[in-house]
């Protein structure tokens, strides 16, 4: 069956989940906003971003090729009771609602793609009804692999959508300019959903689990490849989405609560490939949709048997009427995707939720990160793979850094984005301080945490 392909182009395609995890209506939506905003201003997050989930990503597959276990299980072996299995049962708990969070923003993103497609009001309705309970027929019935890759090419139709308008329109001036790191005004909760949505902390634990039995040249292959398409995809709908500013931006600084809707895209979409180019927009959007809304319940389910030691298979002495193995797996999965319609079916603010959902998820990257980082430098973790995972250390270092300041940015900086000047001015930069403070007390703290777990004092 797969002898049109090679070992390699498998390999590469089997990593490029990790892409369709990520590349949603949400993430559409979002890259879009950044550009009608502000045009190439914020390339810098998409960049920084895409350098994280790498040195993330393949930080986690070295770990489980060297480690001999998932990020998931690390862990787990690392806090067997007492305070430590309350933090991760905590860090599970967290993992489940960024889950929750990112599959929201997939169905909010997937009904703005069904209101371009009809005007029909009860076909709307129909399609936000059933698309949940489509999910999870294909969950139980266990067709995801076939219908994802499916699904997969039509969202492919949405990259050479995207080209063909940066093709057919240019680049803006000065785009290249845009990876100088800068904040225009009101831009901090943007710059936090455009770096959450291409660094997406499950993809950690998802990646870490597709590198069981692999090689660590193929995983670095394969995660290289799935986080280059990633950066392109989120660039080039972020040019797209720039192309809308003309018409939306104005609007937008002059009234607050104007916000950027997809209509705004499709409507560029309209002017270069008529409704054609609408209506292949408006499919692309619902394939993504469903094939994301598919995979993050997956690499859930993946997550929580790691962190908490459940079967869904069971092992050799376990019982075979094990709970999880026989229904709580399917549940878990179907309760995240019809959580998930809620904001949908609420008719909520489409891009209040997604960049709600890409909050919970900046804020969730760090610990996950963290986690990372002490499990690779356990020595009983990594035995005689120590050395090999301690030269992670300073591309690893960088993007902690940059996990730390982006949920700090949050909590602290704030009052950042109220000015009406660029935060490169002097007094904004000083709004800067507590979150710049907050990212060297985390980094500090997981410095003394990796010691004792390079001395096995964990």
């Amino acid at each position: 069956a797969h002898g049109f392909m090679t070992a390699r182009t498998r390999n590469i395609l089997k990593y490029c989940v990790l892409t369709a995890s990520t590349i949603g209506p949400g993430s559409v939506a979002m890259c879009a906003k950044a550009g009608a905003d502000y045009g190439h201003r914020l390339v810098w997050c998409v960049a920084v971003a895409v350098a994280v989930a790498w040195s993330l990503q393949d930080a986690a597959g070295r770990l489980t090729i060297e480690g001999k276990r998932s990020l998931g299980q690390a862990i787990r072996d690392l806090s067997p009771s007492g305070a430590k299995a309350v933090a991760r049962h905590a860090l599970t708990l967290f993992v489940l609602a960024g889950s929750v969070a990112y599959e929201c923003n997939i169905f909010s993103g997937v009904a703005s793609g069904v209101e371009l497609l009809t005007d029909e009001s009860a076909i709307r309705l129909a399609f936000l009804w059933l698309n949940g309970p489509l999910c999870c027929a294909l969950l139980l019935a266990g067709s995801t692999d076939a219908v994802s890759a499916a699904l997969g090419v039509v969202a492919f139709m949405l990259a050479v959508l995207f080209g063909a308008v940066v093709a057919a329109c240019g680049l803006q001036p000065g785009f290249v300019s845009g990876l100088v790191p800068s904040f225009p005004p009101k831009s901090v909760p943007d710059a936090l959903g455009l770096m959450g949505t291409t660094a997406v902390p499950l993809n950690l634990l998802l990646g870490s689990a597709i590198a069981k039995g692999g090689t660590v040249a193929a995983m670095r292959e394969g995660v290289a490849a799935a986080s280059l398409l990633t950066g392109l995809l989120s660039l080039l709908i972020l040019a797209a989405g720039a192309e809308a500013s003309p018409t939306f931006a104005p609007v937008h600084l002059a009234d607050e609560t104007a916000s950027f809707e997809l209509r705004h895209l499709a409507e560029v979409l309209q002017r270069i490939g008529g409704s054609a180019g609408v209506s292949c927009f408006a499919v692309g959007l619902y394939g993504a949709g469903i094939s994301s809304a598919l995979t993050v319940p997956l690499g859930s389910a993946l997550a929580v048997e790691d962190l908490l030691g459940w079967r869904a298979t069971p092992q050799p002495g376990e019982k075979r009427g094990a709970s999880w193995a026989t229904g709580g797996r399917a549940c878990l999965q179907c309760a995240i995707v019809l959580l998930g319609m809620v904001p949908s079916l609420l008719r909520l603010p489409t891009m209040g939720v997604i960049i709600a959902a890409q909050i919970v998820n900046g804020l969730l990257l760090p610990f996950v990160s963290a986690s990372l980082a002490i499990c690779l430098n356990d020595r009983g973790i990594m035995g005689a793979a120590l050395p090999a995972a301690a030269g992670l250390l300073p591309t690893l270092a960088p993007s902690l850094a940059a996990s730390f300041f982006l949920a700090s940015m949050v909590l602290f900086g704030r009052s950042a984005d109220d000015g009406d000047s660029d935060l490169e001015q002097g007094e904004a930069v000083t709004s800067l301080v507590p979150a710049a403070g907050a990212t060297v007390a985390g980094l500090a703290a997981v410095a003394v945490l990796v010691r004792r777990a390079r001395r096995g004092a964990w």
